[in-house]
């Protein structure tokens, strides 16, 4: 009889990589074997000790050490979020904003995954309640727009990679504390928005489903009763401007699914 063909066993990359989507950026070796339906430990542990610069082992436990790089991208990700286009009294999708979420977006996927979602959470804290001054440490009472739009596309590049979904698993479990938590409809312009774009992720099937239903709440008298163009949101929506503009997919793609983001 002929062997077995051997199994693929995974590579530095590709373990680092699931550590990533791992909340501390850990786990043990059964979850790694698991993940990877290795027979025993052996070749893991092997691996993981060959490489003591990219991992460390304390009992049963794997950690993915930090990159220095990934350390000076997520600072820079921490800086686009204060610059001074970003801390107005009230938030305008300008040219500004656009790049500004382009850019943060781009430093996110060069960062540790679950530092991006600790990041946006604590944002979330910060942020305003109602309109007003924007202080030092304190962010406009309409971030959450901004936040959903660079989570956005975030996922978006991420998937148009195609090799893994970390940041995607990262931020699932983040959407709710960094965007919907402590959104108000009626209080700040763009619930119709904040209402459309997780419309749109439902029918991607961005996140889990349990993270979007538990959003799906604060917008429920929008969504309730939403059509396949989603909830209607004025020329903006109906001309693809204001918000509408930073989330616009690239020229080509599908129309499935993003009705409720795409011109009415």
């Amino acid at each position: 009889f002929d062997d077995a063909p051997a199994r693929p066993q995974p590579s530095v990359e590709e373990i680092a990589d699931y550590l990533r989507g791992r909340s501390r950026e850990m786990a043990t070796f059964k979850h790694i074997n698991q993940a990877f339906s290795l027979p025993g430990r052996e070749y893991l542990r092997r691996i993981v000790e060959l490489n003591p610069q990219r991992f460390s082992v304390t009992g049963d436990r794997v950690s993915l050490l930090e990159d220095p790089q990934k350390k000076a991208s997520l600072n820079a990700f921490c800086k686009q979020l204060v610059r001074s286009h970003m801390t107005r009294r009230r938030l305008i999708p300008d040219t500004k904003v656009i790049a500004g979420v382009y850019e943060a977006a781009n430093l996110a996927l060069q960062s540790s995954p679950h530092g991006v979602a600790r990041i946006l959470e604590h944002v979330a804290k910060s942020t305003l309640r109602k309109v007003g001054k924007v202080t030092p440490g304190r962010y406009p009472a309409n971030f959450p727009l901004v936040t959903a739009c660079i989570v956005d596309r975030i996922v978006m590049l991420e998937r148009q990679r195609g090799k893994t979904r970390s940041w995607e698993r990262a931020l699932g479990q983040a959407i709710y504390g960094a965007i919907y938590q402590r959104w108000t409809l009626g209080m700040v312009p763009g619930s119709q928005f904040l209402a459309n774009i997780l419309l749109t992720w439902e029918r991607l099937s961005y996140f889990k489903p349990k993270y979007i239903h538990m959003c799906k709440k604060k917008v429920l008298l929008l969504v309730a009763y939403a059509g396949v163009e989603g909830v209607p949101d004025g020329s903006d929506k109906e001309k693809g401007e204001g918000w509408y503009a930073i989330v616009r997919r690239p020229a080509g793609t599908a129309p499935e699914n993003l009705e409720a983001i795409l011109p009415s």
